[in-house]
């Protein structure tokens, strides 16, 4: 019989491993993902056409995966999963069929959800919908991609919408990217809506590019900036940040070859922070995500021994 590859075969080109006991803001929240990977398939929405359920609509986006936002609760910072807008009693059907491993129902507060943990071409994940009432579903329960799990709940705390999530299914759960599930998806933007970061390449010239971009609304917005972090070799000391505030298409771009001290044969260790612009007309609590995304959200610049941890690196030819 042929195994299984694991989600994090198949999508990640990049994990970073090390799992230690942090406090405070350095706890794990994520696994990251590097490059511009085609998974082989794009998941369906989980909003369809009134009258065809065949049909898949894509919502604006009110929020993205690790977005900077205005929240005062540390479970919500950093956000864990994309916001789509959609109005109180939308329908809401699976991305990807499979088996209802999780389910919570309350009256009183916006905080329902439904878990459903599917496996696509050998691909395991489980996908997490909230701020609805689900369905008269139970655990093990299996579900079709056209098959209705819930309609979103009206505003109690916050304006409806629907908040979608994709986590390891197994071990501690870390959240997902977005971004390559939906890589087919043109109403998304080929997935770069879904994630505040995404797509970081760096090519033998020495140039790397990353997209970021905020959405609210249904409106994107690029960032203030665009920061490197860096350090040369194992040993040496984290400098930066050096900035860049222009782009193109939300492309931003640095030449790691002019970077002082870089020579060939070297290593750059990095990891980069898009800081948020004051684009919806209210401060949020915090204005930056890191790449890769891998703490609740820690302050810049992050400390040595944690950059050290989640650095990213390229080797100059």
């Amino acid at each position: 019989m042929r195994a299984k590859k694991t989600l994090t075969a198949i999508i990640v080109v990049l994990l970073i491993i090390t799992t230690p006991a942090f406090a405070a803001n350095y706890t794990r929240a994520y696994l990251e993902t590097v490059g511009e990977p085609n998974i082989g398939f794009s998941l369906l929405s989980p909003m369809r056409n009134a009258n065809d359920v065949y049909i898949s609509i894509y919502p604006d986006v009110n929020s993205k995966n690790n977005q900077p936002r205005n929240v005062s609760s540390s479970s919500s910072n950093p956000h864990k999963g994309a916001d789509l807008n959609m109005s109180a009693g939308a329908e809401v059907y699976p991305i990807a069929a499979g088996t209802v491993t999780g389910i919570h129902r309350s009256d009183t507060d916006q905080d329902s959800y439904i878990v459903i943990t599917s496996n696509v071409n050998n691909v395991v994940f489980e996908t997490r919908y909230m701020h609805l009432y689900p369905e008269n579903l139970s655990i093990n329960d299996t579900v079709g991609v056209y098959d209705l799990i819930g309609t979103i709940m009206p505003y109690i705390t916050y304006p409806p919408h629907l908040h979608l999530q994709i986590r390891q299914a197994t071990g501690n759960h870390y959240t997902l990217k977005l971004f390559p599930f939906f890589r087919n998806i043109s109403q998304w933007n080929y997935g770069y809506d879904l994630d505040y970061m995404a797509g970081l390449t760096v090519s033998n010239a020495g140039i790397l590019n990353i997209t970021g971009y905020t959405y609210s609304d249904g409106v994107r917005y690029a960032l203030d900036k665009v920061e490197l972090y860096y350090k040369i070799g194992q040993n040496g000391s984290w400098s930066g940040p050096i900035s860049n505030t222009s782009h193109t298409n939300y492309k931003y771009s640095f030449d790691l070859h002019s970077i002082s001290g870089f020579s060939p044969g070297s290593t750059l260790y990095y990891y980069l922070a898009g800081i948020r612009g004051s684009d919806i007309g209210y401060n949020v609590s915090y204005k930056h995500g890191i790449f890769p995304q891998y703490y609740s959200q820690p302050a810049l610049p992050i400390p040595a021994s944690y950059a050290d941890q989640i650095a990213l690196t390229y080797t100059r030819p």
